[in-house]
């Protein structure tokens, strides 16, 4: 079993408990694979079997996102009467399209990381030693983003935008953030990023070598002790 953490994650957790309580003879696999996802292929896959999955319900369901794998047998899940939770997926499409950031001067803006399994922005007054907000975007599935922007301005994905996104992608994502800033040129600069979950993240983050920190800062991932 794949400890799928929180968020939407956390009720599949929760639905495969629910599962194995109810059942009598039971598979069940819910599971990230690191290999498909460097691939770019779809990494989320969930198998159920055994009484009382009913054989008209999908045995395995492989999907971009954890939310996608829900949305596929959870509400046939509910239909054999399983007490499966019934709360709301967490940033599913229309929810939470428009950042609301936190007080704060967060006007600059970077790519901190980026890797297939997450893209880190962070904002700051001055991001010349440290930053103070994080926008952490897991499974990020497409990307359009500046390297560096000023003052951007979050709005929602427009229709033509999420069926563009849902076209690349192969699936409505979970989350889908659009925005437009300054990037240094004549126009404004557009962004678009589809992930599975989107946190939002306070505290500071030094872009140098500190020996000691506190509680709440860390360090940039580029950051190495002197030699």
């Amino acid at each position: 079993m794949f400890d799928v953490g929180q968020g939407a994650a956390g009720d599949g957790r929760r639905a495969c408990q629910g599962i194995a309580g109810a059942a009598v003879s039971h598979r069940l696999l819910f599971k990230a694979d690191a290999e498909r996802m460097r691939q770019g292929a779809k990494p989320w896959t969930f198998v159920a079997t055994g009484t009382p999955i009913r054989e008209e319900l999908p045995v395995r369901t492989d999907a971009v996102w954890v939310e996608a794998c829900l949305k596929a047998w959870l509400p046939g899940l509910r239909g054999t009467g399983l007490a499966v939770p019934d709360r709301r997926l967490r940033a599913g499409p229309g929810e939470r399209t428009v950042i609301e950031l936190p007080e704060g001067s967060w006007w600059d803006w970077d790519v901190v990381a980026w890797d297939p399994g997450q893209l880190r922005l962070g904002a700051g007054h001055d991001l010349s030693y440290a930053h103070g907000l994080e926008l952490v975007f897991s499974d990020p599935a497409f990307v359009t983003c500046p390297a560096a922007f000023q003052d951007p301005v979050f709005r929602e994905p427009t229709p033509d935008e999420v069926r563009f996104v849902a076209r690349q992608v192969g699936e409505t994502p979970p989350v889908l953030v659009a925005f437009e800033a300054d990037a240094g040129g004549r126009h404004l600069a557009s962004g678009l990023v589809a992930a599975g979950r989107l946190d939002i993240v306070r505290g500071t983050v030094f872009r140098y070598w500190r020996a000691e920190l506190a509680g709440g800062e860390s360090l940039a991932p580029w950051v190495r002790p002197p030699a």
